[in-house]
């Protein structure tokens, strides 16, 4: 369900707070952005989709009883406000209504055709287990559900698509405020980027795994999935990137990199010079067997031997991504490693 309820404010009020002027008095208890989702005293924002106009369903939100529309396009109507960015204006709405800023977290980015599961739980698990301040509980958002990661996914919440739309991800973001939660390890798809569903999120580290043939029926070709994909590197307020050196696509995404980012390059191979004024993690030393890998890995603050149950090639990039990611964060390595030895495969996946 994608709304969001709320204590009874008077569409003034709330419109006073994000700066727009409405003189409506009516009192709003809660929001969509899915005109199927309006009842009686809502709110409705309405955002320009990809292949629909916003105006398709204004009508039908008003119908239903909404009391106030938010919308990035024109509509002849005065329970209709105009803003510029409607995803900014529900950011903004959202944390009206709840008392918390989405800003206060600390989201993790993992973008690639393949990977992003595993790496996304291998970052969850080696938080979570590292004692670091913050670090109590993680958030997950992906594949897997949605919710508070722990080992038995028990606290996770089933989720319709890889990465949910925007008012589903700020709803349980505000849960996550309220949890005590600081970062967020989130799978970010290409639909999700390619339809602007994560607009006015705090992406500060973004991973990207590999891209290789997939979802074409959507994008069409591979030049359109790579800029969908492209985009996570771009994001405003990104602080940190990692990415697989291996991948072809290194130097164009190393161009989308503001100069205020942190690159971390990480990989199989003997890295060269595009990644030169990356901070890097390579591979010195691999032993593959039936148990699991046994590699030896430089980093920029030391080396380590890194020993997880965790079959397959894949798994050693998957595994490099992970602690690029958390010594970007500032993770000792000494911390980093025994944590991500006792990591274990999304369920359903390739294990020992």
């Amino acid at each position: 369900m994608s709304r969001l309820s709320f204590p009874p404010q008077s569409v003034e009020f709330l419109a006073a707070a994000l700066g727009l002027k409405s003189a409506l008095p009516e009192l709003a208890h809660a929001l969509s952005d899915d005109s199927r989702e309006i009842t009686p005293g809502m709110i409705f924002i309405a955002r320009r989709g990809v292949a629909h106009s916003a105006q398709a369903y204004i009508q039908a939100a008003l119908d239903a009883g909404a009391v106030w529309v938010i919308s990035d396009e024109a509509y002849a109507n005065d329970r209709v406000t105009v803003v510029a960015d409607s995803a900014a204006a529900l950011v903004a709405l959202v944390e009206v209504a709840t008392g918390r800023s989405v800003a206060e977290l600390h989201i993790i980015g993992i973008t690639g055709t393949n990977g992003k599961t595993s790496v996304a739980q291998f970052i969850a698990s080696t938080l979570a287990a590292s004692g670091a301040p913050h670090t109590e509980k993680v958030g997950l958002i992906g594949t897997l559900g949605a919710g508070i990661w722990s080992p038995d996914l028990s606290q996770l919440q089933p989720t319709h698509n890889t990465t949910p739309g925007l008012l589903t991800v700020l709803v349980q973001c505000s849960a996550f405020l309220t949890q005590g939660v600081r970062y967020v390890v989130m799978e970010v798809s290409s639909h999700a980027l390619a339809q602007n569903r994560l607009c006015g999120l705090p992406i500060r580290s973004a991973v990207f795994t590999n891209l290789s043939r997939d979802h074409l029926d959507y994008h069409h070709d591979m030049a359109a999935y790579f800029e969908a994909k492209a985009r996570l590197f771009a994001w405003p307020g990104l602080q940190t990137a990692l990415i697989n050196f291996d991948s072809p696509q290194v130097e164009e995404l190393l161009e989308r990199l503001s100069p205020n980012v942190d690159c971390w390059a990480y990989g199989l191979g003997a890295p060269d010079w595009r990644v030169a004024d990356c901070h890097q993690i390579t591979v010195k030393k691999l032993e593959l067997n039936a148990q699991g890998f046994n590699a030896q890995i430089a980093t920029p603050v030391g080396e380590a031997s890194i020993n997880p149950a965790l079959i397959g090639l894949f798994n050693v990039a998957n595994v490099m991504a992970a602690l690029a990611t958390v010594l970007a964060l500032g993770m000792p390595l000494s911390v980093a490693v025994p944590a991500l030895n006792q990591v274990a495969p999304p369920l359903g996946r390739m294990q020992r």
